[in-house]
């Protein structure tokens, strides 16, 4: 990343629309991501997730390994329950 992308906003560019990347939660909620993928070649997979409160700080982060994967939601699962 170019030092002066850090300085943009935060929205990219689609058909000059605007499009944000994230959305804020409502007041007094929170916004859980996850995802998680595999190679069908190997059977490895990995999931991750990220908690964020209404300002969009960090409470919670996780991250992981899965060995024997045969489908992708086996690991986008993983990610929803960690």
């Amino acid at each position: 990343m170019e030092f002066r992308d850090l300085f943009k906003p935060h929205f990219e560019s689609r058909c000059n629309k605007l499009v944000p990347r994230w959305k804020r939660p409502p007041a007094e909620r929170l916004k859980i991501n996850a995802d998680g993928g595999f190679s069908q070649e190997t059977g490895e997979g990995s999931w991750g997730f990220i908690l964020r409160d209404e300002d969009g700080d960090v409470l919670l982060a996780g991250a992981g390994k899965l060995h024997h994967a045969t489908e992708t939601w086996q690991s986008e699962l993983l990610a929803c329950i960690q």
